[in-house]
């Protein structure tokens, strides 16, 4: 399966972030916007929670000292510049969008229910505990099961009693 992805990300107070540099985080929150139309698809949302190697994109940066916490995934969307384009409000520019127009792909918020509230239309939610039992093989699914069973961000918001 193939789409966009948003990724939120709980900061680091700081990050070196390539050659971007030192980053300072004015905000509990970040949300990267990516996608996935490779040959993997979809499986890069696994990579990024499961991230430990060395740094190649700008997001593998943020992600060695941050905490994914839960990504958003629109199977079979292309999304990812509109997403960038609607939100509007670039925290650094250049970040993760040097094959496009876009001024950045990287956006702070305040909480996690603000960053979670950029979904919507046919979107879901893939969060790190679901993602663990997957990897811990706690459940026989295909990544494409994973992502279709995944509940969709009202469902989710409504479980975790996330405001919106």
């Amino acid at each position: 399966m193939k789409g966009s992805y948003s990724l939120i990300i709980e900061n680091p107070d700081r990050a070196k972030v390539g050659a971007l540099g030192n980053v300072e985080f004015r905000k509990r929150y970040s949300v990267y916007n990516g996608s996935a139309f490779g040959s993997g698809g979809l499986k890069r949302v696994l990579r990024h929670f499961s991230f430990s190697g060395g740094c190649h994109w700008h997001i593998d940066y943020l992600l060695k000292t941050g905490c994914l916490k839960a990504a958003l995934i629109y199977p079979e969307q292309d999304l990812e510049c509109s997403l960038s384009n609607k939100i509007g409000r670039p925290f650094i520019e250049g970040f993760g969008c040097s094959d496009c127009s876009c001024e950045s792909h990287l956006f702070l918020f305040d909480s996690f229910e603000e960053a979670l509230s950029i979904g919507s239309g046919e979107v879901k939610v893939l969060d790190k505990s679901r993602h663990d039992e997957y990897v811990g093989g706690e459940c026989e699914q295909t990544v494409d099961d994973l992502i279709r069973d995944s509940p969709d961000a009202s469902s989710y918001k409504k479980a975790c009693r996330v405001d919106e």
